[in-house]
Parts: structure tokens; sequence; C-alpha cells
């Protein structure tokens, strides 16, 4: 438990129930939490170290650290507080030092009045002296209004602290009543931890058996594959021949099919050979015809143009 007394100074000048102030203890319960569990499970020959749940640090250090901004703030409203009282006190030493020092300007301002004849120079003394009066009072007051105004602001700063040490109650707790569920939850995920490193364990067992029966199964199927190798080569083999087998008689079939164009070629450009020399002769046939043709046709043309010019 941590304690910080703050003792503010009295206030010359001031009224009776506000010349003291009262003392202020701020109580802070500092909530250690050990480090996170760790739990041991051995498989075989191998141990596995599962560590505690991870997200209970970062909900502790964020409570933690609300804690410690409240208690830094209400460090500062109290050096605030000290602040102010300093600059009190320096204003009332001050107002002190005038009042005496009107003081004593009025005693000297009386001892001059006594010693100095006229009415004339006694009456601007008078005035004088009642001007100075009037501006040292209404300093005094000034003053007085701004150690009021101070005081009502220190009064104020210690209803602010007052609500902030309630804030911090009621944050720490609010940080147990977090903490003990945080706590539950630790328990609850021990046991879960527990349960899981036991379904861990049968998993493991299952695995290995998965795994004998795979490399099994890999055995035998490595035997069927050499096996089909084996008979690939062979057909690979038998392949082989057929290749050469079929690629001879291909050869011999294009050899046979280019004799047949070969010939086919010659019986071909012979038929052709024919037929233009049968085309030759028509075409002579047909034109010594055409021209008989005409001669007729133009002979018959002038006959029947002579008889149609006799008849008309």
């Amino acid at each position: 438990m941590a304690k910080t007394n703050v003792v503010l100074p009295r206030i010359r000048g001031a009224r009776p129930h506000e010349r003291s102030f009262d003392l202020v203890e701020q109580e802070y319960n500092a909530i250690q939490v050990g480090p996170a569990r760790r739990i041991t499970v051995e498989d075989n020959d191998r141990l596995i170290v599962n560590q505690g749940d991870d997200s209970v640090h970062p909900r502790l250090h964020a409570l933690e650290d609300k804690v410690t901004q409240a208690i830094i703030a209400q460090n500062v409203v109290l050096k605030e507080q000290q602040k102010v009282t300093e600059a009190i006190n320096h204003q009332q030493q001050m107002t002190q030092a005038l009042i005496d020092k009107a003081f004593q300007n009025r005693e000297e301002f009386l001892h001059n009045l006594s010693e100095i004849q006229g009415e004339r120079l006694e009456d601007t003394t008078r005035h004088l002296l009642q001007d100075h009066i009037r501006y040292i009072t209404s300093i005094v007051k000034r003053l007085n209004q701004d150690i009021e105004g101070l005081e009502a602001e220190i009064r104020a700063r210690d209803h602010g602290i007052l609500g902030t040490n309630a804030a911090v109650g009621k944050l720490e707790v609010h940080n147990v009543t977090s903490l003990q569920d945080l706590r539950g939850r630790i328990v609850r995920c021990d046991a879960s931890i527990a349960k899981h490193s036991s379904d861990i364990k049968t998993c493991f067992g299952d695995i290995q058996r998965v795994i004998n029966d795979q490399y099994k199964a890999h055995t035998a199927v490595q035997e069927v594959v050499h096996k089909m190798e084996s008979q690939i080569l062979a057909l690979g083999g038998e392949l082989e021949k057929l290749a050469g087998i079929s690629s001879s008689d291909l050869l011999h079939m294009k050899k046979d099919a280019r004799r047949d164009l070969d010939l086919s070629t010659e019986r071909n450009e012979n038929s052709l050979r024919d037929i233009k020399n049968a085309l030759t002769l028509y075409k002579s046939s047909m034109s010594g015809d055409i021209d008989r043709i005409e001669s007729r046709m133009s002979s018959m043309v002038e006959k029947a143009t002579s008889t149609w010019t006799q008849m008309l």
C-alpha cells in the first residue's frame, strides 16, 4: 500500500474556518498478478509446454494504466494547488508590505503636517494623503477579492480531488471484480487445456496409425507400379516392332501408288490429246458449215429484197 500525504499551508488573513486545510491522503492498493501459468504435457518422449491464456494480460495492463492515469491526474491537481497556495502567500506578503508602507507614510505625513504651518500647505498635504490612502485601500480591496477568488478555486479543486478519489475507488472495485472474473476464466482455460492435451494425445495415436497404414499402402502401390513399368516396357518393344513393320509396308505402298499415278497420268495425257484433236476437227467442220449457211442466207435476203422492191 502506497500513501501520499499533501499538507496545504495556512493562508494569512483568511477567515477562521478557512485558515487550515485538511490532510489529503491517497491510498492505492496495488494488485499484482503473477505470470501466466505454464502447463506441461508429456507425449511419449516429447515435452509439450503450453502457455496460459495470453488474452488476460492486455486487459490487466489496460486496468493498471487507467489507475495510474487517475493517480497522475490527481498528483497534477495537487501540484497546481500547491502553486496556487504559494501565489496566495506571495500576494499576502505583498499586501502586508503595502499596508505597512501605507501606515508608515501616514505617520510620516502626520508628523510633517504637525510641523508644517499654513492652511494652504495643510490642505494640499491633506488631499495628497487622502488620495494616497484611497489608492492603497483600493489596492487592498482588489487583493482581497483576488484572494477570495483563489480560495474559491482551491475549494473547487478540493471537491475535484474528492471526486477523483471516489472514481479511483470505484475503478479499484471494478478492477478487483474483473480480476476475479479473469481468474475464473483462467481456471476454465486450464481445464479446457488439460482436455485438449488429452485430445491431442489421442490425435497423435490416430495420426501414427494413419501414417503406418499410409506406409503400407505406399509400398503396395510401389510394387504395382514396378509391375506396370515392366509391362509398359514389354509393350514398348512390341510397339517398336510393329512400327518397323508398318514403316516397311508404308514404303511399299508409296512405291505402288507412285507407279499407279504415273500410269494414270500417261493415260490421261493420251486421252486429252485425242480429245483436243477431235475438237480441232469439229471446229474446222463447223466453220465450213457456218460459211455455207451464211452465203445461203445472204442470197435469200437479196432475193427477198428484190421481190419487195418489185412489188412496191
